[in-house]
């Protein structure tokens, strides 16, 4: 999708450039300095921005455009703030959670009788929901807390794998799956994390960490009886890393995807009696534009699952009524987009992706021409806070 202009004001900007001036500790007044600034930025942030952006920030050179929010957000955290949204609204109401609170999320998950829990035990999963929203909204508390839930067994599942929040997946939430990496060493989990941190560097669309996980996950080998969610979303990689980055076919990946879809449980305990390897291949193929084989996979899915209650007030099955009306759209059927996503209350996305299946509800909407300027406007904006940077490159 072309880059639509960004609603960022000459004031914010010209604000942002002094501020930079004054971290970066020296004048910036040539081209030449852009270069060095480029290397000071990185070795503060991580963040790389080349000193050709950066030229174009400055003045140096013409730009027809105005900087990216992947731009500003980089700068703004390298002046001291958690992004651009926060430079722009320093003063943001934040759900402080207690220390008391955390001291409470430790001892949910301390308990003695760990074995004599099922996986799937629904009291810890309603608790556990319970103690996510909590942390979701104080970053610092989720870092407070973090080594203590890495280690712990049932928080390895019930927080970590039962709760994934794509939403903040790049502001803080991967943080804890660097640290779940360094406590669970099954085959399964280690998949499972470097899945996650790999979809993080896709989102950021940046390829050099696309290839970092990527070479994690093709060190380890997939266990036989391996649960379709991970497995899934281990060849969500697989198809992202492919196209964005090796920018090859992925025919013979699709050809191991169907031999497995076949021998497929469809029924069972622990969340196997949900389509997630369907739910994550479906997604990769919409986001690569594989938009046919996309469809099949949910037909599939569809024909082959029965629903669950629990996934219905969970989101998941709007979630798909969502990649197939996208794939309807870019195979030209408008009309069949329209009925399926005039059907889709975004309320009822679950928690831990609204925002992202939010904005690709919106950018739909948009390309049919059912969108209006305070929509793409609040859209342009959630891309911006959450870091949803992928998202603008794709085609909606």
């Amino acid at each position: 999708m072309a880059r639509t202009s960004n609603k960022v004001s000459e004031k914010q900007i010209n604000q942002l450039k002094q501020e930079l001036v004054l971290n970066a500790g020296f004048s910036i007044k040539n081209p030449i300095d852009c270069e060095k600034l480029s290397d000071v930025i990185f070795r503060k942030t991580k963040y790389y921005i080349s000193s050709a952006t950066l030229k174009r920030f400055m003045g140096f050179h013409f730009s027809g455009f105005k900087p990216s929010y992947q731009t500003l957000d980089i700068l703004a955290i390298f002046c001291g703030h958690d992004g651009w949204n926060d430079f722009i609204n320093p003063i943001k109401r934040v759900e402080h959670v207690t220390n008391e609170e955390l001291i409470f999320f430790k001892t949910i998950f301390d308990l003695k009788d760990y074995n004599e829990i099922s996986d799937h035990d629904e009291t810890m999963q309603m608790v556990s929901r319970r103690i996510a929203e909590r942390l979701r909204k104080d970053p610092k508390a989720f870092e407070a807390i973090l080594p203590d839930l890495a280690k712990n067994k049932l928080a390895q599942i019930f927080y970590f794998e039962h709760f994934p929040d794509y939403d903040n997946l790049v502001l803080f939430q991967y943080k804890g799956y660097v640290e779940y990496l360094k406590n669970k060493k099954t085959s399964e989990a280690q998949i499972f994390g470097y899945c996650l941190l790999f979809f993080r560097a896709f989102l950021l669309m940046d390829k050099s960490l696309m290839k970092k996980y990527h070479n994690r996950l093709m060190q380890i080998i997939i266990p036989d009886d391996m649960h379709p969610m991970p497995l899934g979303r281990y060849y969500q990689c697989l198809i992202l890393f492919q196209h964005f980055v090796e920018d090859k076919p992925i025919d013979k990946i699709l050809k191991q995807i169907y031999a497995i879809e076949k021998r497929l449980p469809r029924i069972g305990l622990h969340f196997k009696n949900f389509p997630g390897f369907h739910y994550f291949v479906a997604d990769s193929l919409i986001l690569s534009g594989h938009y046919k084989d996309a469809i099949k996979i949910i037909q599939l899915a569809t024909n082959n699952y029965s629903i669950y209650k629990e996934f219905v007030w969970k989101g998941y099955y709007r979630q798909f009524q969502l990649m197939l009306a996208e794939a309807y759209h870019h195979l030209r059927n408008n009309k069949k987009a329209l009925t399926l996503v005039a059907k889709i209350n975004p309320d009822r996305f679950y928690f831990i992706s609204r925002k992202y299946f939010l904005v690709r509800r919106n950018l739909l909407l948009i390309h049919l021409g059912k969108g209006n300027s305070k929509l793409l406007k609040e859209t342009e904006e959630m891309i911006a806070n959450h870091n949803f940077y992928a998202l603008n490159y794709i085609d909606s």
